[in-house]
């Protein structure tokens, strides 16, 4: 079952061309790694047949992964960047603070988190009714981490700022013993 839309079986939801466009205007993407003739926002692009997560990534990738795996996604992108086959890779993902790998991969790798206010609208063919029913996120990731530039944003649903921008690393003001 997909976390989007717990009545919907399919993983298969194509990002809002406007949110898509203000992050391709940054970073012109040249692969979309998790996609479907259908869903497809690049012209190079690697199906669920494909498998994206067995295929080597490049230059700079968009990835909207399948919300029922995004660990695995997630993991593949930092050995990619590691590999230093790719410069960026830029996902939508659904905020949830309770994951595991949102703690220990998106606040300790990545280097922009953009929270969306509002609800992300889907499109595509098995796309149901209404607006996604979760918060959701754009997440940076670069091969080359500067932690002295990580930071939070808020943008609106089409991808314009917001003006709110949170600098994340503060550095450890103090550490507390568990004595």
């Amino acid at each position: 079952m997909s976390e989007i839309n717990p009545q919907n079986t399919f993983d298969d939801f194509r990002t809002p061309r406007d949110l898509f466009c203000s992050f391709d205007e940054r970073f012109h993407f040249d692969i979309d790694v998790a996609a479907s003739d259908e869903n497809k926002l690049c012209e190079n692009y690697y199906t669920e047949e494909d498998d994206g997560l067995s295929l080597q990534w490049y230059g700079n990738v968009w990835c909207n992964p399948p919300y029922s795996n995004v660990k695995v996604w997630l993991h593949k992108a930092l050995n990619e960047l590691s590999s230093g086959r790719c410069q960026t890779v830029v996902f939508l993902l659904n905020v949830d603070t309770s994951t595991q790998y949102f703690h220990d991969i998106i606040l300790a790798s990545a280097q922009e988190i953009h929270l969306i206010r509002g609800r992300v609208n889907f499109e595509g063919p098995h796309v149901g009714d209404g607006a996604n029913p979760k918060a959701s996120m754009m997440v940076v990731f670069t091969n080359n981490l500067n932690p002295e530039k990580q930071y939070l944003n808020t943008i609106y649903t089409d991808g314009t700022n917001t003006g709110r921008q949170t600098k994340l690393n503060f550095g450890i003001v103090e550490t507390l013993s568990s004595s």
